[in-house]
């Protein structure tokens, strides 16, 4: 990774999860001056407020060094009053120095889930690119493309912030039409339905039924819902390029 992105390293920060409290990890990022953001594997939950203190043994066959400083920025993330929650003590290489600086932390680190579930949709339950074992570098890239669209639809369409914006945001108008027309079975309504709609109804088109009343469809209905639905929309294409050419 670092080889590929070069001189843009330096504009990267890495965010982990506490399995990457380790002391290489941590070592490799801060000789090399790049921006990182990861969980403390020793404080996460349950743990009493207050630094942490740690002796450190000096080693009995080396001689005396002189001391080098080493800087810590320390971000604790505290339920509000009444409210339940959990409670995190992220690290990080970036300068802490305001309650802005800190939510800007925190904003950098919550993207490690939207990077997990996209890693879901691109590996494992979604395009599972690995098992299709594709050769060139433009395959690979049509797969990212779909990834990314999946992902967009599920993310848009479970996210309270977004699940009421137009499906237009990830489908054609013709997408979403033989969508409709397909589950809905009734006249094209006036006014474009939403990202949740697109997202449970391609679900739906999955074989996916809600039986634990979640509203929230994993991955492997939503390929399924996808691959289906794209059929329909080749298909549909040819047709009609048919009826032109009669």
């Amino acid at each position: 990774m670092a080889e590929r992105l070069g001189e843009i390293q330096k504009q990267v920060i890495t965010v982990c999860d506490r399995e990457a409290d380790i002391w290489h990890y941590l070592h490799y990022k801060v000789s090399r001056g790049k921006p990182h953001a990861e969980c403390d594997a020793k404080r996460r939950a349950g743990s009493p407020p207050g630094p942490d203190a740690h002796q450190l043994q000096r080693s009995q066959h080396k001689k005396s060094r002189q001391q080098r400083p080493g800087a810590l920025a320390h971000v604790c993330l505290l339920r509000g009053a009444g409210e339940d929650g959990a409670c995190w003590y992220p690290l990080t290489s970036e300068k802490v120095a305001s309650a802005a600086d800190a939510r800007r932390i925190v904003s950098h680190y919550e993207q490690r889930w939207l990077i997990e579930e996209y890693h879901k949709a691109w590996k494992s339950g979604g395009t599972c690119v690995e098992s299709l074992r594709m050769q060139t570098r433009d395959n690979l890239e049509r797969m990212v493309v779909i990834a990314v669209r999946v992902l967009g639809l599920r993310q848009g369409g479970i996210s309270e912030e977004t699940q009421n914006d137009s499906c237009e945001k990830i489908l054609t108008p013709t997408e979403w039409k033989l969508l409709w027309v397909k589950l809905e079975g009734k006249q094209l309504p006036a006014q474009t339905p939403t990202l949740k709609w697109a997202c449970l109804k391609l679900a739906k088109l999955g074989r996916w039924h809600d039986s634990k009343r979640t509203s929230s469809p994993g991955w492997v209905v939503m390929w399924d819902g996808w691959f289906r639905h794209q059929d329909m929309a080749e298909g549909y294409l040819v047709m009609k390029s048919l009826d032109q050419e009669i």
